[in-house]
């Protein structure tokens, strides 16, 4: 009996030690907090950007990883690609949508969210557009010409997408889920019709809405922005910020309704930031010192942050978004996407291969190589440190470190 009792603990302890290591080797869900890498900056200095072998020419525009090995990258036709092995090997997911896909968000290993275009080619992302109908949506009251854009959602790691409703025909271009049911969209149509949406959910996407404010406020929130939005990023559940466009879309009406919606409206033709304490229930204005669109926004903490876009543009603020100071950027191509690695160390990316990084909070930026010349549109860092890139013509990028 004595020897049976051993040899079933035995068992036991072996059972444990093996869901142990599986649990180990499992991603664990991410936080909102952007900043957990304790890298040093001469540990960062020791690396080099690493094109790895991609599978497809598509081009590329949102990458997401929970850790080092564990990501996904979406692009154009409806793409999605999911590696396990930090980019060695990578495998393709049906979409079911032949949209271009902008950006992912995955929040654990099995929920994950992808947003995009319309998918005009006539694919389950949409319907196709008539012959000689303009491909982007003009809103009028009542009138729409377009179909909806596209959001897809998984709950079991990839292996099936299942398209979400959404309430706007405009462009997603940036997606944030704060935990499994709370999450931000930004949308607009770019330079030819400046106009936008913060889309936001309380159900994991089982019901999107234009803006957080109550549902009985619907109506007007069917124009909440009045200018292309590009980037949405918060830093924890109630501190978050878009930016976007510099132009109005109506403005006497843009004041009006900003009134009802008490979200202040910028009467400038300055750069456009807006920002919320209480997790979107109301935005307020900031403003950065440019005329072209913002595209990419990062904060390292509730007062110190970035915001990036055309024309090389880096503004800087360490009081809450008081005050926005222009950095000095060596390069003047269009920036795509901002993130940085602990308060010091950065990334920004951009068009023809644009790569540059500071180290010492963007008083200095330096131009990086990363062998290639393609526009760079996307950029992650993971918690433990892990840098990916992708762009146009299926680049993706790592960032690869030398000991």
């Amino acid at each position: 009996m004595l020897k049976l009792r051993i040899i079933g603990l035995i068992i036991a302890f072996s059972l444990c030690s093996l869901i142990h290591t599986a649990c180990e080797n499992r991603p664990q869900a991410k936080e909102v907090s952007p900043i957990k890498s304790a890298l040093s900056t001469d540990y960062l200095l020791k690396g080099k950007w690493v094109k790895l072998d991609s599978p497809t020419h598509k081009n590329l525009y949102g990458v997401d990883f929970l850790d080092a090995e564990h990501g996904w990258v979406v692009g154009e036709d409806g793409t999605i690609l999911n590696t396990q092995d930090g980019g060695k090997t990578w495998k393709f997911a049906v979409s079911g949508s032949d949209a271009i896909l902008r950006d992912v968000d995955f929040i654990d290993a099995e929920h994950g969210w992808v947003v995009g275009d319309n998918g005009l080619e006539g694919g389950k992302g949409g319907k196709t557009v008539p012959k000689g109908e303009p491909t982007h949506y003009v809103r009028k009251p009542g009138h729409s010409i377009s179909p909806p854009s596209t959001i897809l959602h998984t709950d079991d790691g990839g292996k099936t997408w299942h398209f979400q409703s959404t309430p706007t025909n405009f462009i997603l271009r940036h997606i944030q889920m704060i935990d499994h049911k709370i999450g931000y969209i930004v949308s607009g149509v770019g330079h030819e019709h400046a106009d936008g949406d913060i889309i936001y959910t309380d159900t994991g996407g089982a019901n999107w809405r234009l803006g957080s404010w109550p549902k009985e406020h619907a109506k007007y929130c069917a124009r909440n922005a009045y200018r292309t939005l590009w980037n949405v990023f918060f830093i924890d559940r109630k501190i978050g910020w878009v930016v976007g466009s510099s132009v109005l879309l109506d403005f006497e009406s843009a004041k009006e309704n900003s009134k009802k919606l008490n979200m202040p409206i910028m009467e400038s033709d300055k750069g456009n930031i807006l920002q919320t304490k209480d997790g979107g229930e109301t935005w307020t204005a900031q403003m950065a010192d440019t005329k072209g669109f913002l595209t990419g926004v990062f904060f390292v903490n509730e007062s110190t942050g970035w915001v990036i876009g055309e024309g090389g543009g880096i503004f800087h603020t360490t009081d809450d978004g008081k005050h926005w100071n222009e950095q000095n950027n060596p390069i003047s191509n269009d920036l795509t996407a901002i993130k940085f690695i602990n308060p010091v160390c950065g990334w920004a990316v951009g068009k023809t291969g644009t790569v540059l990084f500071t180290t010492d909070g963007g008083e200095k930026w330096l131009s990086q190589p990363c062998s290639s010349n393609e526009d760079l549109n996307g950029m992650v860092i993971t918690a433990n440190g892990a840098c990916y890139i992708v762009g146009n013509k299926g680049v993706i990028l790592k960032y690869c470190i030398n000991d």
